[in-house]
């Protein structure tokens, strides 16, 4: 795991490289001279004052040895002074971490405490009204814009009710109160989708669990099922799974075969499915998943599993911009779709 991890970062430092580099370029490149920004509202200037300006913030030397002061000046700390404040860019940085690290975690737990809680709900009331409720409210939240649920949030809680500071300068948990709500909202809406979705994928009738506790050894055998309405279950203990069987029947033989295959098929979709997540864009774990479909069907053609709103829940994506790229797929003529059926025309 250690390797791995040190693996990626090792592949993250030409990436952030790159990004830098491009991002240096482009500025360069788009014609704008930040002396002149900077004098823009002081009136006529002397070129000379221009000049020394220029040369002593190293404008007039060239781009790579920009760049590379530029970088030095990161990697060592020093990140300049700010045009707009006159501040050293770093300090100020600084200064603003603690609120930012506040917010971070607010939201975070924020996230949690919502989406958990509602997607297991909805998972346990399926096809109820609570879980069209549920549903239909984490559509409205992957649908609008953070900046506008800032702005509901502002008008309700800080004008309308005066319950809350529009801006504040502090770190008060007051303060970041609406904040934390404009971020959490969004990814509750999203992470609630996913819970529901995972949580129904052991709620099947005829369903098997605590499969994967058969042949534990970690002490920790407690499980809790909650039943939505009547139903009978099958307690199979440990002895009988585990001790031999002296009559060697095979109906033991088969009840540990099928148990194994349960963990093993478990297995093999968590594996799938983190194959799939670890992709980067939405395209790729689209044609991951379709392609993993199509080996298993024999076939280039192959029907989904599930619908189109459930395919972006199992991708962790949002389902209009999932939509989006599988009509660019289709435009490129990498696939053909006919409702579920899904025919991969490309490798």
């Amino acid at each position: 795991m250690n390797k791995y991890i040190g693996k990626r970062f090792l592949q993250l430092i030409p990436v952030l490289l790159g990004i830098t580099f491009l991002s240096f370029a482009m500025m360069r490149a788009a014609g704008s001279d930040a002396i002149i920004e900077l004098y823009g509202d002081k009136g006529a200037v002397a070129q000379e004052i221009i000049d020394a300006k220029r040369a002593e913030l190293g404008l007039d030397q060239p781009f790579l040895v920009q760049y590379g002061s530029w970088l030095k000046g990161l990697l060592t700390g020093d990140m300049g002074v700010s045009y707009v404040s006159g501040k050293d860019v770093f300090g100020t940085f600084v200064s603003k971490l603690p609120a930012t690290l506040l917010l971070t975690a607010l939201s975070i737990w924020a996230t949690v405490v919502i989406s958990i809680p509602l997607g297991i709900w909805a998972a346990v009331k399926h096809d109820k009204f609570t879980d069209y409720f549920l549903r239909f409210f984490s559509f409205i939240g992957n649908s609008l814009p953070n900046f506008f649920v800032a702005l509901l949030l502002m008008q309700l809680f800080s004008i309308k009710w005066k319950l809350l500071p529009v801006i504040s300068g502090g770190t008060t948990l007051q303060s970041a109160i609406l904040p934390t709500l404009t971020l959490a909202i969004a990814m509750s809406a999203k992470y609630m989708r996913q819970v529901r979705a995972t949580v129904l994928e052991e709620l099947g009738p005829g369903g098997v669990f605590g499969k994967s506790l058969a042949f534990s050894t970690s002490g920790r055998d407690s499980l809790e099922v909650v039943c939505r309405t009547a139903c009978d279950v099958v307690f199979i203990d440990y002895p009988h799974i585990l001790k031999r069987c002296e009559r060697a029947c095979t109906h033991h033989s088969l009840l540990v075969q099928n148990m194994l295959r349960l963990i093993s098929d478990k297995a093999q979709a968590l594996s799938e499915r983190v194959d799939v997540l670890s992709r980067r864009s939405i395209r790729e774990k689209l044609l991951c998943y379709f392609n993993q479909l199509a080996e298993k069907e024999g076939s280039r053609t192959f029907q989904l599993p599930f619908s189109l709103s459930m395919l972006a829940d199992y991708i962790a994506t949002d389902r209009s911009a999932m939509m989006r790229e599988l009509k660019r797929l289709k435009e490129e003529g990498v696939l053909r779709s006919e409702g579920r059926r899904i025919t991969l025309c490309t490798g």
